[in-house]
């Protein structure tokens, strides 16, 4: 059997992926360790590479709360003004940088013992290798290094994942991956296949993919009259949990049963943002009343058989 361990993006929200896991972990110690492949995207992709390089899960934790109080912690109003993302990034990428430099050093996704992938969007290829010249989908992975990234650097590789637009500034002409997978898991298990087909295996796969928590998001709206000062408030948002949620609507008809869901909706009225670093305390509390049973039960007859 196959096992991949999957990570959505959502900023400071990975807190709820982490509490979960963390649960899980008591319940059922070394599990993560039996994964063939851990991917993420954005702050999916930063825990994705946290594990694969062998960070426990309370060190991930405090690199988390580490990078939020760094980077979100409430602006004084000049800042605020200057770093307005009317005109420039949210945010500085610096503080990011440093701490994911703390961690990773400069080892690369080839050091990493365990198969890792991270999606990123690359904003121009160049037309390299013949191809059309144009913007899309990167996967970095460390799988093989036919088509892996085996000397990109951990640190790079992460701010690559993680560069969403209006927050942070652009890495080396690409940005976060949540543009086009915010749920990585339809990325993993066609990567995945990929390779084993090329190795020649017919393994199984099972496959468990981690959200950060879900709002009631909607809008109860006319929206036939809407134009761009309208839809900017709402795309970013759409961009992101729509593909994802067609990655959970695919995989689970690929694989059946031997998928699992992990997400819980929160409380409250509206999204909990990426960059909200007052609502961890909500997120670690969704996380602790999260029923994992069906997962433990799932853990048991298809990951740790």
């Amino acid at each position: 059997m196959y096992r991949i361990l999957t990570f959505d993006g959502g900023g400071i929200r990975g807190m709820f992926s982490l509490t979960l896991i963390d649960r899980i972990e008591r319940e059922r110690p070394g599990w993560i360790d039996r994964a063939d492949l851990i991917a993420g995207t954005s702050i999916g992709g930063i825990i994705a590479l946290g594990f694969a390089s062998g960070m426990d899960i309370r060190l991930m934790q405090e690199l988390l709360v580490n990078i939020g109080k760094r980077i979100f912690t409430r602006q004084s109003y000049a800042r605020r003004l200057l770093s307005s993302s009317l005109s420039n990034p949210r945010y500085s990428a610096q503080p990011l940088e440093e701490e994911l430099r703390k961690h990773f050093d400069d080892k690369k996704l080839g050091d990493l013992k365990k198969g890792v992938m991270l999606t990123s969007f690359t904003l121009d290829n160049k037309g390299e290798g013949g191809k059309r010249r144009s913007w899309g989908p990167k996967i970095f992975h460390n799988l093989d290094p036919v088509t892996g990234d085996l000397d990109v650097e951990c640190v790079d590789a992460a701010l690559y994942t993680s560069a969403a637009p209006t927050y942070f500034p652009s890495k080396d002409g690409y940005v976060d991956g949540g543009i086009a997978a915010n749920n990585p898991s339809m990325c993993a298990y066609a990567l995945a296949r990929n390779i084993m087909r090329r190795e020649d295996k017919d393994d199984g796969i099972a496959l468990l993919s981690v959200g950060t928590g879900e709002a009631s998001s909607f809008i109860d709206e006319k929206t036939e009259g809407w134009g761009i000062l309208e839809w900017m408030k709402v795309i970013l948002p759409l961009i992101t949990d729509g593909p994802a949620k067609l990655a959970d609507y695919q995989i689970k008809a690929i694989l059946g049963p031997s998928y699992m869901r992990l997400n819980a909706p929160f409380g409250g009225d509206g999204p909990i943002g990426l960059d909200d670093i007052h609502s961890l305390r909500n997120l670690v509390d969704a996380a602790e009343g999260y029923d994992i049973s069906p997962a433990l039960e799932w853990l048991d007859s298809k990951w740790l058989i």
